[in-house]
């Protein structure tokens, strides 16, 4: 054998004994944090929030929601049917990402052929979302189109969703209420 063929066995010595310090080390620190890809501890909120539920609009009720778990509790699905115009069905779906440490949220509704997307913290009790939509109206108009999905959860039987436009025409970049979601049970 040559000089080459043994450096090649060298090699993969050292590969075959990283690959083995990787698969003795990691089993260690399995149990002590959960990893990036299943449920972790602000997933448990969602948890508290299934079930289902009334939708108030005001002070009237106007409709109901039902929340489920989905993808091995992974993500919260809220769907409401409300009788309300012009959104009358709609659903979130909420996750936590743990890969980069946000909350996230997709959004649909009858009015549009399209869904929204957010993502953001918890501020001040309440989880903010923040997201962009590519509107051709409010790009001919030479704005972007941004937004605020708030879900406040004040206690286990009362929680709302509230969608924020924000004023992307001035620098103060004001929040404007759009839609609120009050549901109770």
């Amino acid at each position: 054998m040559n000089y080459e063929a043994w450096r090649f066995l060298a090699d993969l010595r050292i590969g075959a004994v990283i690959c083995m310090m990787f698969l003795v080390l990691c089993p260690a620190t399995y149990g002590q944090t959960p990893a990036p890809a299943t449920p972790g501890p602000e997933h448990e909120l969602f948890d508290s929030l299934v079930g289902e539920w009334e939708v108030w609009v005001g002070s009237e009720v106007v409709g109901t929601a039902n929340a489920h778990l989905r993808l091995g509790d992974r993500f919260l699905e809220v769907e409401f049917r409300i009788d309300w115009t012009p959104i009358q069905h709609g659903i979130y779906i909420f996750g936590f990402d743990r890969r980069h440490s946000v909350y996230t949220v997709l959004a649909f509704d009858n009015t549009g052929t399209y869904w929204v997307s957010a993502q953001g913290t918890e501020e001040d009790g309440r989880i903010k979302m923040y997201g962009k939509d590519d509107d051709p109206v409010m790009t001919a108009m030479g704005f972007e189109k941004e937004f605020v999905i708030v879900l406040d959860i004040q206690s286990e039987d009362r929680i709302s969703i509230e969608t924020y436009y924000i004023d992307t025409r001035t620098p103060e970049r004001t929040e404007m209420l759009g839609l609120s979601y009050q549901l109770h049970r």
